[in-house]
């Protein structure tokens, strides 16, 4: 079998998996995490759920996903985005202004940049009947813009309860840091960005300049919240593009390419799915076809027979670097998650692949 026409069951099996998991509101992709007491943070629970944030990085990566494809397929993911934009439009905030918190339940932590980012992404794109409960939360995060153009992660709005404020204050202090990432301002400015261009170019331009200077010398962008630097790089990259700023773009890429591993994919110390495929995705007109060919094969053999590929580690929260000295690092993965990224890149390489090319992985994949 050729390769290219091993990729179309591969990316059937990753839509039906993508599909029946979107029907439960991606339950998998849920980020379950225990804060003991004793750590000073908590409130009425130990364990506390994300139910937002990652199902709509997913939701969002099927509407790229149906714009890389036609028929039918494209008609069921575009439904499925918009089903998530409902339900995180429902999990808006009520108690505190800012929009979406990664914890909503927990109270030490505020709302955050990148959740906002990824609904006003999300509801741009999907279900822009949303778009009015962005308004406020657009408005607070732009207020406590930094001189450089760029906002701070957390948002912890003035007029929010007074011992909202302090508990949220006090969190930030001691726990999550004080921070502005470029990878979450990216995300921001790229909602901005699908929401209307026109009307936040100032904020935009000004934000993506920033960016553009936080740049490493060697072309990649560190990440606060996420493992590795390729997907830190993939948003700072694609707010480059969206912008015009080609050079800081180019050299993201270029670093990118780089750091492939000899099996043809991409990963902090070895080749892993996640990574992989965000590389891919970001890459594809990039490499040389033959590249492209090794890191489809990498991806294929790397796929389940339901469809889904494991997850490797994405998320990342470090232990006391709020305190300026950190003790440990957490990580958190998920299948559905990996699986969103792996069927963008499949078909966003799949025009480019030679008909031509066979493979032993590709057989088996």
């Amino acid at each position: 079998m050729s390769l290219r026409a091993a990729l179309g069951p591969a990316i059937d099996r990753a839509g039906a998996f993508l599909e029946a998991e979107g029907a439960a509101g991606f339950p998998e992709a849920h980020h379950r995490m225990r804060f003991p007491r004793w750590a000073g943070v908590g409130g009425g629970s130990v364990e506390h759920v994300a139910e937002v944030f990652a199902p709509a990085v997913i939701a969002d990566l099927l509407v790229d996903a149906a714009d890389l494809c036609e028929g039918e397929a494209a008609v069921r993911w575009r439904a499925v985005a918009r089903r998530q934009a409902d339900r995180v439009a429902q999990a808006r905030l009520s108690d505190r202004p800012g929009g979406w918190s990664y914890f909503p339940d927990l109270p030490d932590l505020p709302p955050d940049l990148d959740s906002l980012g990824a609904a006003i992404r999300l509801f741009a794109r999907a279900a822009p009947e949303h778009l009015p409960l962005v308004g406020d939360p657009i408005r607070i995060a732009l207020a406590g813009t930094e001189a450089n153009g760029l906002p701070r992660t957390w948002i912890i709005a003035p007029d929010a309860p007074l011992k909202a404020r302090k508990r949220m204050r006090r969190g930030v202090r001691w726990h999550w840091g004080d921070t502005v990432d470029p990878e979450v301002c990216a995300r921001f400015f790229l909602g901005l960005h699908a929401m209307d261009a026109a009307r936040f170019a100032p904020e935009i331009a000004r934000g993506a300049a920033a960016i553009a200077a936080a740049q490493a010398p060697g072309g990649l962008w560190p990440a606060t919240w996420y493992a590795g630097p390729v997907y830190g790089t993939a948003l700072c990259a694609e707010l480059m593009v969206a912008t015009g700023h080609t050079r800081a773009a180019e050299a993201g890429c270029a670093a990118l390419a780089k750091a492939v591993h000899p099996a043809g994919g991409w990963g902090m110390w070895e080749a892993v799915p996640l990574d992989t495929a965000m590389a891919l995705a970001l890459l594809a007109d990039g490499l040389p076809p033959e590249a492209v060919t090794r890191a489809v094969e990498l991806l294929l053999s790397y796929q389940n027979p339901d469809g889904s590929w494991p997850g490797t580690q994405w998320i990342q929260m470090e232990v006391g670097r709020a305190l300026g000295r950190v003790r440990r690092r957490i990580t958190w993965q998920s299948d559905t998650v990996t699986t969103a990224f792996a069927l963008r890149a499949l078909l966003a390489v799949s025009r480019r692949i030679d008909p031509d090319m066979t493979t032993e992985k590709a057989e088996t994949a």
